[in-house]
């Protein structure tokens, strides 16, 4: 119940520690999305940032308010909530992570208490470069589909790949860019979409955060 929309949830949430990690790491290439389609029910994030430990993904995925970003003010997450975000949607998911030499596959699902549960499936040395795939069973797949364009459409250009696209973008599309990462912009589906009415968005570090007024 965390979530008024568990779809856009899950959809921001691995995305954004993914470019967090690529952040943190330096690295200039683009986190890469798959999305669930007709021939897998599976939404995918992949970076290639800093990668996860078998320790750190049994700290981080078993408790809640476990976060590596509590006093990184240029990273987006903070509170340990996001990476269990998908047990809103599915009972469990997997993570592939490699960090300095070594790749863990782990099971995450929720338990009664609905605190997360990790089942370690395999840790075996690697020369893969470090990274984070997670893999996320969407049940419902056009319901999820429908938040990407809008959701991705504030990202810089060349930070995401989505099925191997550079998605559509604001800031490719006539819009000055702020000097901040936090500014104002009113969306206007009546523009892409051909009807519907305008809403108002914060975005912050490139995410768009929908805002109510009532």
């Amino acid at each position: 119940d965390l979530y008024s929309d568990p779809n856009l949830a899950v959809l921001r949430e691995y995305s954004s520690n993914a470019i967090d990690s690529h952040k943190e790491s330096g690295q200039a290439r683009p986190i890469e999305v798959t999305l669930p389609s007709s021939l897998s029910s599976n939404f995918v994030v992949q970076d290639y940032g800093t990668g996860m430990s078998t320790d750190d993904i049994r700290d981080i995925y078993s408790s809640y308010g476990k976060s590596t970003k509590q006093r990184d003010f240029n990273q987006i997450g903070a509170f340990g909530l996001g990476c269990k975000s998908a047990l809103t949607l599915t009972q469990q998911f997997t993570i592939n992570s490699v960090k300095n030499g070594q790749k863990t596959v782990a099971i995450i699902s929720r338990g009664e208490d609905g605190v997360g549960e990790v089942n370690v499936v395999s840790s075996t040395d690697t020369t893969e470069s470090n990274g984070v795939r997670v893999t996320i069973p969407i049940p419902r797949r056009n319901d999820f589909l429908g938040k990407v364009h809008d959701f991705f459409y504030t990202w810089e250009p060349g930070t995401v790949l989505v099925d191997g696209k550079q998605p559509d973008s604001l800031l490719s599309d006539g819009y000055a860019k702020s000097k901040s990462d936090f500014f104002w912009y009113a969306f206007n589906n009546t523009r892409r979409q051909g009807g519907g009415n305008a809403g108002f968005n914060v975005i912050l570090g490139g995410i768009a955060y929908p805002m109510s007024f009532t």
